[in-house]
């Protein structure tokens, strides 16, 4: 029997949990995975006149909030929210990188050998490079006229290493 790497609370109908599940299957992890009721199901239940809710332990240890996911590990605080979660699986399990060039700009950051930094920075290239490649080719937005999620996930990062690289590496994420 394989050893359970984490506890993934989720809920089949919650579109924010299946983020972190499906970066968990993605990357073939190992999890024991516990089913949270929602609040829809809650209120149904109620209107069906059944007794549903969710777990005591789950309010007080996992997440006071009730909401899904959230991830346990080896007794450490609980991870909430789909995007954290997700983030965390990919960076701290092996497996297919699911996000490969936000790393590189924080593995560039934090880097301490400056004979590295010109591989470094080449592979933020490439990487925003391939990201480039798949946006549309009359924008603004990355599918177009419409802004989306791809937009409302990548543009923090972008915005932030666009000021941040100048200033701590001499490193223009935009070449003028």
């Amino acid at each position: 029997m394989q050893r359970k790497m984490f506890t993934l609370f989720g809920n089949r109908i919650c579109p924010f949990a299946h983020r972190t599940w499906m970066t968990a299957e993605e990357k073939s992890l190992s999890y024991e995975y516990i089913e949270i009721p929602i609040s829809v199901q809650i209120r149904l239940a109620k209107n069906e006149g059944r007794e549903l809710e969710k777990p005591a332990y789950y309010l007080k240890d996992v997440n006071p909030a009730g909401e899904v996911p959230a991830i346990t590990l080896d007794g450490k605080a609980p991870i909430v929210e789909s995007e954290i979660c997700s983030e965390f699986l990919d960076d701290n399990f092996a497996g297919t990188r699911l996000m490969p060039v936000i790393p590189s700009f924080y593995q560039f950051l934090s880097n301490q050998n400056p004979e590295e930094d010109e591989a470094k920075s080449q592979k933020i290239r490439q990487g925003v490079e391939k990201f480039v490649d798949q946006m549309d080719a009359e924008g603004p937005y990355f599918f177009g006229s419409r802004f989306t999620l791809v937009d409302i996930f990548a543009a923090p990062f972008f915005d932030r290493f666009r000021l941040m690289l100048p200033f701590y590496r001499s490193f223009a994420l935009i070449p003028e």
